[in-house]
C-alpha cells in the first residue's frame, strides 16, 4: 500500500458533502469514516485500476455520464446514504474522482468538472420524498397528445425490449435491454486453458447476461426538467397514486399477456467496470449506471412458457384523471 501511494496522481479532490452517513449506517456496511476520504479512494484506485484498459472514448463518455448523475444524486438527503449505494452522494463523488485519476495516469487533458451549483433539486410540490427507491409519485415524460391519452383514457403502449436497441437517435432511450454487460479488468483477471496455461488478456473481459423476452413501460421517480429534453417531451403525466395505477394496469393487460409474469419495481443501476463481489444484476431490471439520472421505475411483462406476443401492445385502464395530472416543463398544470 505504501508503494502504491507514490503513484497516486496529485489532482484536486472533489467537493465533498458536509456530513457523513450516521455511524450506525457506516458500521452496517462494515466500514468506517476512512472509507469516505479521497486519500483512501486514491490508494484503492492505485492498487486496482479498473479503468486502466478502457478506451479513451469510453472513458470520456463515462465521465460525462457521472457528471450528469452528480446533478441528480448529490443533495443533503443522499449524503446520509452509505457510499456503497448508487443512491448516495458519496458514491458519485468517489466515481468522479477515480475516473479523473485515470485521466491523470494517462496524462490526458483533464475533463471539465461539475460545478457545485449544478446539483439539482426540484422545487416542485409534487416531487416525491427523496427516499432510496421511493415510489410516492411516478412521472412519465412524452408528447402532450400521448400524455393526454394517458390521463383521459389510461392508454399506454408496452414496448418489446428489443425495440430499444433500434433507437439510434436517442441516447437516453437506446439500450441493449435483453443483454447487460459488465467488465473484469484484464490486468487483474486470469484465464487459463484446460491444461492450466495462462491466456494473455489484451483488454478487459466482458461478461454478458441475457434475459427472456419481455415488454415494458418506463416511468421516472423524479421530476427533472432536463428529462423533457432527453425524452423529446413537451408534457409530463404525474401519477399521484402509483399503487392504484399499476393495479389497474395489471388488470387491463391480463388478456394481452396471458400467462406472462407481471412485475414492477425501481430499476437498479450498476457500474459495469467496478462490480461489487456479490453485486447482482439482471437483464430486465438492472441498467448501466450511466442511465441512473433517469431514476427509472418500470413495469414489465416477462414471457416464461406462455405463448409469444409480438410487437407493441396497447393497454388501456380507462379514465385516470383521479390519479393522473399533466404538467409542462415549468411545473405548471396543463388543462
Amino acid at each position: 500500500m505504501v508503494e502504491a501511494e507514490k503513484y497516486v496522481p496529485n489532482i484536486e479532490f472533489p467537493s465533498l458533502p458536509a456530513r457523513l452517513p450516521t455511524s450506525e449506517a457506516i458500521k452496517s456496511c462494515k466500514q468506517n469514516e476512512t472509507n469516505y476520504e479521497p486519500e483512501l479512494w486514491g490508494l484503492e484506485y492505485a492498487v486496482y485500476r479498473y479503468l486502466e484498459r478502457v478506451p479513451e472514448e469510453a472513458l470520456r463518455a463515462r465521465y460525462a455520464s457521472i457528471v450528469r448523475n452528480i446533478r441528480s444524486y448529490t443533495n443533503p438527503e443522499r449524503d446520509r446514504i452509505p457510499i456503497r449505494s448508487y443512491q448516495s452522494s458519496w458514491y458519485w463523488h468517489r466515481k468522479e474522482y477515480q475516473t479523473r485519476l485515470e485521466f491523470a495516469y494517462r496524462k490526458l487533458p483533464p475533463p471539465k468538472r461539475p460545478l457545485a451549483s449544478e446539483a439539482f433539486r426540484s422545487p416542485s410540490a409534487f416531487n416525491p420524498r427523496d427516499v432510496p427507491n421511493g415510489v410516492d409519485v411516478l412521472f412519465r415524460y412524452g408528447k402532450r397528445e400521448h400524455m393526454e391519452s394517458l390521463a383521459l383514457r389510461g392508454q399506454l403502449r408496452a414496448a418489446p425490449a428489443s425495440s430499444y436497441e433500434a433507437m439510434e437517435h436517442n441516447e437516453a432511450r437506446r439500450d441493449e435491454e435483453r443483454r447487460k454487460r459488465s467488465f473484469m479488468p484484464g490486468k487483474h483477471t486470469k484465464i487459463t486453458t484446460a491444461d492450466g496455461k495462462p491466456i494473455e488478456i489484451l483488454g478487459d473481459v466482458t461478461r454478458t447476461i441475457t434475459g427472456s423476452q419481455y415488454h415494458l413501460i418506463c416511468f421516472s421517480r423524479e421530476w427533472d426538467e432536463k428529462l423533457f429534453d432527453d425524452f423529446e417531451a413537451d408534457a409530463c403525466a404525474v401519477i399521484f397514486n402509483p399503487k392504484e395505477f399499476i393495479r389497474r394496469l395489471g388488470r387491463a393487460s391480463a388478456d394481452t399477456f396471458p400467462g406472462w409474469y407481471f412485475h414492477h419495481d425501481p430499476v437498479s443501476y450498476f457500474d459495469p467496470y467496478e462490480m461489487g463481489r456479490d453485486e447482482y444484476f439482471d437483464a430486465s431490471m438492472s441498467k448501466d449506471f450511466s442511465f441512473a439520472y433517469q431514476n427509472e421505475y418500470r413495469v414489465i411483462w416477462s414471457r416464461r412458457s406462455a405463448r409469444p406476443v409480438e410487437g407493441f401492445q396497447l393497454a388501456e385502464i380507462g379514465n385516470a384523471q383521479d390519479i393522473v395530472k399533466l404538467f409542462d416543463r415549468n411545473g405548471l398544470p396543463i388543462t
